[in-house]
């Protein structure tokens, strides 16, 4: 909102100079002031250019690896949900709870091919 000053001469010079210095200051705004050589009208370094694309590049690369992470997963995962031999093996019950495991009471240490892993109860 604009306030009305006196119509003499020098009033409308001090108005003239505020309304000026007011453009200045919102344009070097619009430009960008915050970067000093934008400020002093001076162009960019062409590195700065390079530099622009390759962080974009390797911004992209990150995106789309994390995406074909969550496909292979995905892919990876589907079964569980749709293949019904799968069903029959996995269940939430078998998930949670021991399972009994064929061989895994017995020790096969006694004919192990090592012989500091063979029972001396064996006998060899």
């Amino acid at each position: 909102m604009e306030v009305p000053l006196r119509s003499s001469g020098q009033g409308d010079s001090l108005l003239s100079a505020k309304r000026r210095a007011h453009e200045r200051v919102t344009a070097a705004a619009r430009v960008g002031a915050s970067n000093p050589a934008r400020r002093l009208g001076k162009p960019a370094p062409r590195w700065h250019a390079v530099a622009e694309v390759a962080i974009r590049i390797m911004a992209l690369s990150v995106i789309a690896a994390v995406l074909l992470i969550f496909a292979f997963v995905a892919k990876e995962a589907l079964p569980l949900l749709f293949s019904k031999s799968i069903h029959q093996e996995v269940t939430l019950g078998k998930m949670f709870t021991a399972q009994a495991w064929p061989g895994y009471d017995s020790a096969s240490t006694s004919g192990s091919r090592y012989p500091r892993f063979r029972s001396t109860a064996s006998g060899r």
